[in-house]
């Protein structure tokens, strides 16, 4: 499985950064001519639409990695408060993030001029969604006394 992973993570997200890179390397600065016009040159078109297939087929593959894993540990009967937050909260969160990432891409195609909105929400609702995931996990392990930190506290 963490062989799977890495290569996921060196596979999927290396060409979104290295597409990012081009993106902001094709950026350019408005140029001022001496009649006073200006004109600007971009090759941005297609950069956005990749990254967001790329991450969405990224959340698509970490969900489908995860759902056997719920499942055996369900079925084996691991039951703990500990796991099912970390099984439901983490299966609630990539569903909603491909949700998320679909309507990104939808919008995207249709009206390009709303995306940079849209795309702001989503950066947000990500940190959010992260920061509830992991204050579950610290309520519950607030809760629970068999559950011990790295510190052994």
């Amino acid at each position: 499985m963490a062989i799977i992973l890495i290569a996921l993570n060196i596979g999927l997200l290396t060409p979104v950064w290295v597409i990012w890179g081009l993106s902001v390397n094709s950026i350019r600065s408005p140029i001022a001519h001496f009649d006073g016009a200006s004109t600007t040159t971009s090759t941005i078109t297609t950069f956005p639409l990749v990254t967001w297939s790329v991450l969405l087929a990224y959340q698509i593959v970490m969900l489908l990695l995860m759902l056997p894993a719920a499942f055996t540990a369900f079925k084996l009967g691991c039951r703990s408060n500990m796991t099912s937050i970390v099984i439901r909260d983490g299966i609630i969160y990539y569903i909603y993030l491909i949700f998320l990432s679909l309507v990104g891409l939808v919008v995207m195609s249709l009206a390009p001029e709303y995306f940079a909105v849209l795309a702001l929400y989503e950066m947000v609702t990500y940190a959010a969604l992260s920061c509830r995931v992991v204050l579950h996990i610290r309520e519950q392990a607030a809760n629970n006394s068999e559950v011990h930190t790295i510190s052994g506290v």
